[in-house]
């Protein structure tokens, strides 16, 4: 997946001039399981492909341009999705680590204020090219937001009587990818399946804790809730498009605002 992930951003002028970067600080979790090891990402500085030490407006300007580039390319949905998913996963979101949450935060700079779950989305979404107001996203209902960024395509709802069984459900019906995810009425942030492992990257409420990537199975956030609501966004081809063609992303409100 690296090689090609790389393949793909030196053939768009992307600047992938590194393969990931391992972590100083922190290796990966081992879980012995029946089958095979498999090695869980705890940080998010592991899935960087750039120097975050950089100016985060820089790389945002970078992205945006490399973006707009996109609409002269015959790019298949495959070769976009993995496009999308670098520049969201690998190059803006770990620029946000530890940022800390405040339900009113809305800062615009990573580590620079605070960030509210809402917030941390749309504000890295938006960061990302996507045509919307984060102001507006953040501030729906989880159902709402994932029926936004679903645009024409399906929101799934998961809703079952254990986190193990909402996980196996999870890993066998999404495509692998990064996903929105609302929790029932009163959290957000992404869903990530790589490698058939499953992982939370939100702004973390608990003890303001801020932005963080947990494997689901290990989040207390996760396991707290039963209703889930999933909007595939680097598998999304209606998304891919309003990214690409720099559409207007409609905001579906609450009926009562």
């Amino acid at each position: 997946m690296k090689n090609i992930l790389c393949l793909l951003c030196i053939g768009l002028n992307l600047g992938c001039s590194q393969q990931y970067k391992e972590a100083s600080k922190n290796t990966p979790t081992v879980v012995n399981n029946q089958k095979e090891k498999q090695y869980l990402i705890q940080d998010l500085q592991q899935l960087s492909i750039i120097d975050t030490s950089e100016q985060y407006e820089a790389i945002v300007r970078e992205i945006l341009k490399e973006r707009e580039s996109l609409q002269s390319k015959n790019l298949t949905y495959d070769s976009l999705s993995v496009l999308f998913k670098a520049s969201l996963l690998h190059k803006i979101i770990p620029f946000w680590e530890g940022t800390p949450w405040s339900f009113e935060g809305h800062t615009a700079h990573p580590n620079k204020g605070q960030i509210a779950c809402g917030y941390f989305v749309s504000t890295t979404l938006r960061d990302l090219g996507l045509h919307l107001n984060r102001y507006k996203l953040a501030q729906q209902s989880p159902i709402n937001e994932a029926l936004s960024l679903a645009i024409h395509s399906q929101v799934k709802t998961f809703y079952d009587t254990s986190t193990v069984q909402t996980i196996a459900r999870m890993k066998k019906e999404l495509k692998e990818g990064i996903h929105f995810i609302g929790f029932n009425q009163s959290h957000v942030g992404y869903l990530l399946l790589e490698d058939s492992a499953l992982y939370i990257i939100h702004s973390n409420y608990l003890n303001g804790a801020g932005v963080m990537i947990e494997p689901a199975a290990q989040s207390d956030v996760f396991s707290s809730y039963y209703r889930f609501f999933i909007t595939e966004l680097s598998t999304n081809p209606y998304l891919l498009d309003c990214w690409v063609n720099n559409t207007a992303i409609e905001i579906v409100r609450e009926k009562n605002k």
